[in-house]
């Protein structure tokens, strides 16, 4: 049966916070009038994440559960989580809940009248807490994105997305890790999506962060020049 809302959620190593984290999702959506299902996908873990999820899902019958035994990237999670969702608009959360899980409210109201929504760290309204290094290095590499793809956003890797159930069922991308943001954005645009970006509150956690600024950014610059070339001139 089609529900209102998929909240859908990426995990890799997240047992210290899981547990919490769907709380304050559950009690953030048990006052709510409208129907919705909480889709954690547990991309390989190697601590007892997977654990507590199948704890909670035995509670809770609106919870579902995607794993895998071995990590797949963030891409092919978020291609699986779309793929199980049943929900008229599907939210995308980061299990950090960097961003609180309030801005729901304000992801539905702006779908309304738009395909996808970004609680974007970078509006002029937002407000952002997070070391100065990481954000110059996520700027500069965002106004590279912009210029390299066309892609005429602030935020182009936020973790909090709305989407319209059409667009997550009919855009298809390839990108298995970090680059997926970048691809998903790129199609969108082109689709011409009507796409809104709306302030929010971010607290970046700096201890319970899966990228490394220097492993993870040199993958995803090559992966990003990489994905430029498949989409501007192979097949894709």
């Amino acid at each position: 049966m089609t529900k209102f809302l998929s909240v859908v959620v990426p995990c890799y190593n997240e047992s210290k916070i899981i547990s919490s984290t769907f709380l304050s999702i559950l009690n953030f959506l048990s006052s709510k009038k409208y129907s919705y299902e909480i889709i954690f996908c547990n991309d390989g873990s190697t601590d007892n994440t997977l654990e507590k999820l199948l704890d909670i899902k035995r509670n809770y019958n609106f919870v579902k559960i995607i794993s895998f035994s071995k990590n797949m990237g963030l891409g092919y999670s978020m291609k699986k989580l779309f793929d199980y969702s049943d929900g008229e608009y599907v939210i995308q959360l980061d299990a950090d809940l960097s961003t609180p899980v309030t801005i729901i409210d304000s992801i539905l109201l702006q779908l309304l009248n738009n395909d996808v929504v970004i609680a974007s760290r970078y509006h002029k309204n937002s407000s952002v807490k997070i070391s100065f290094k990481r954000l110059f290095l996520s700027r500069v590499y965002n106004l590279f994105i912009r210029v390299l793809f066309g892609v005429k956003l602030n935020d182009t890797q936020s973790g909090f997305v709305g989407f319209r159930r059409h667009v997550v069922k009919a855009i298809l991308f390839k990108s298995r890790r970090f680059d997926y943001h970048i691809e998903f954005m790129t199609k969108i645009t082109r689709a011409s999506c009507r796409i809104k970006e709306i302030p929010s509150l971010y607290v970046h956690r700096e201890r319970d962060s899966k990228f490394n600024i220097f492993k993870d950014g040199l993958d995803t610059l090559y992966s990003t020049f990489k994905l430029f070339w498949k989409l501007n001139y192979g097949k894709n």
